[in-house]
């Protein structure tokens, strides 16, 4: 509901969750597309600038492996943007994905709700 078509070219939006993806296919155009899939078996269609795994990569079963195989879908220059939602393993994860990857930036939010970090990978 919060894209805005003018500001990218193409979207993908994946889900395992058939209803989650009913619903999101309301708001499907000519450049947004949804699909479902596993994220430890999707292979995407193309390459992008950025693949953003947002709260999920922690229900990987391989989370290193998922992201080094989408990044290979990366333009160059691309980048995997990664946010987990901190819980009692999430640090560990991010060491795991720390050692495979560069992270150029990233951002901690709290709220009331708890904590998200969001980072940057190339």
């Amino acid at each position: 509901q919060r894209l805005q078509p003018q500001n990218y070219g193409r979207f993908v939006g994946i889900d395992i969750a058939d209803a989650a993806i009913a619903a999101a296919r309301l708001g499907a155009d000519a450049k947004t597309t949804y699909e479902v899939a596993d994220m430890d078996t999707y292979q995407p269609d193309g390459l992008f600038d950025c693949i953003i795994l947002n709260e999920v990569i922690y229900y990987s079963k391989n989370p290193v492996r998922t992201l080094g195989r989408l990044a290979q879908s990366l333009k160059p220059h691309g980048l995997l943007l990664v946010a987990i939602n901190h819980y009692k393993h999430s640090d560990d994860l991010w060491q795991r994905i720390g050692e495979a990857f560069e992270v150029l930036d990233q951002t901690t939010v709290s709220t009331r709700k708890g904590t998200c970090v969001c980072k940057v990978l190339h």
